[in-house]
């Protein structure tokens, strides 16, 4: 996880080697680690491991500590918004995120890419993502704001939202989590708008 969370700018093995010259006082073996070594025991770790690692590293103890939050009007501004995002091609992430198909100008097939939505709860004044999500591109906004709001609102939060997000039923569980809400919507959508 450490390897991972630095970000290097140096080669995989460089940064392997200097993160394992820096270990060399608790670690007995001598053997350095090779890429593909490291490759796969990447690909065994879960996402939820940095999930999990956000929510007690940084976000549960921020919101612990005596630390001044900044609030407006006393509620704690909080923000939903998602996107898409291109993903490296291979078999795995295919499987899981699925493809997105592009077409050439004459509507025939060209290329197929997996593609996964993302999805966060951000903490707008205090400049912390509160619940973040990465899931299949199939997956709605919607149900990933439901999760968003299940996790993490509550009556002291006032959550703003873009005009893709207008539900009634996200207002509902919004309210009943006792929560405040302002979203755009059009007129089309929402007769008393």
């Amino acid at each position: 996880m450490m390897l991972i969370i630095q970000k290097s700018l140096k080669s995989i093995q460089n940064h392997m080697n200097c993160f394992w010259d820096q270990l060399a006082q608790w670690v007995t073996s001598k053997d350095p680690v090779t890429t593909g070594a490291w490759t796969q025991a990447r690909a065994k770790l879960s996402h939820k491991a940095f999930v999990e690692l956000n929510q007690s590293t940084i976000v549960e103890p921020f919101y612990q500590s005596e630390q001044p939050k900044i609030l407006w009007h006393d509620l704690r501004l909080l923000a939903i918004d998602g996107s898409t995002v291109t993903l490296p091609q291979a078999k795995e992430i295919f499987d899981y995120f699925g493809t997105v198909e592009c077409t050439n100008k004459n509507g025939e097939p060209s290329i197929e890419y997996p593609q996964a939505r993302m999805s966060m709860l951000y903490d707008v004044l205090n400049k912390l993502v509160v619940d973040p999500g990465l899931e299949n591109h199939h997956t709605g906004e919607h149900e990933m704001a439901l999760r968003h709001v299940e996790q993490g609102v509550g009556s002291s939060d006032l959550l703003l939202l873009d005009r893709g997000y207008p539900s009634f039923m996200l207002f509902l569980n919004i309210v009943q989590k006792g929560g405040n809400f302002v979203c755009r919507c059009s007129k089309g959508s929402f007769a008393i708008a």
